[in-house]
């Protein structure tokens, strides 16, 4: 459960959050202005305020339109069926994203290129020693889980 909370059980607010949670690259998570100010320069007119998007994640609001969801899901970077799929859906579209998010600094980039050509072997004893340094530094052993 984030900050926000859901106070419904909403499914949507619960999804959003998680995407919501999901840190920009400087590390930091987004604000409602900002996504609202996104959303709305990308539809090119005014689609969603940050009032809306707070409700929505309290799960105060609970249907929201097809364009809004679509345009967050635009922002945050999954389908827009992500809001309605299954829970393992939704958590494998997450798995991505974080994937994507980690790809996006040079050093992960470059740790996974030159891991690419190892043998198997090889890439166990690498994996091995990238855990223990994870552990080492609070990290959860395997980086598919969320770690905050």
């Amino acid at each position: 459960m984030t900050e926000q909370g859901t106070s419904r059980g909403s499914v949507i607010a619960e999804r959003l959050n998680r995407l919501w949670d999901a840190r920009q690259p400087e590390g930091r998570p987004y604000t409602l202005r900002e996504v609202a100010d996104a959303v709305n320069a990308e539809a090119g007119y005014n689609l969603v305020s940050s009032q809306y998007l707070s409700v929505l994640r309290r799960g105060e609001r609970t249907e929201p339109s097809f364009s809004i969801l679509a345009a967050l899901a635009r922002f945050f970077g999954v389908g827009v069926e992500y809001f309605s799929a299954d829970e393992g859906t939704a958590r494998h579209s997450e798995a991505e994203l974080r994937l994507l998010q980690a790809l996006r600094d040079n050093g992960v980039r470059h740790l996974a290129l030159c891991a690419a050509d190892l043998s198997a072997d090889d890439l166990a004893i690498v994996i091995g020693i990238i855990q223990k340094f994870r552990l080492a530094a609070g990290l959860p052993e395997d980086p598919s889980q969320p770690g905050e």
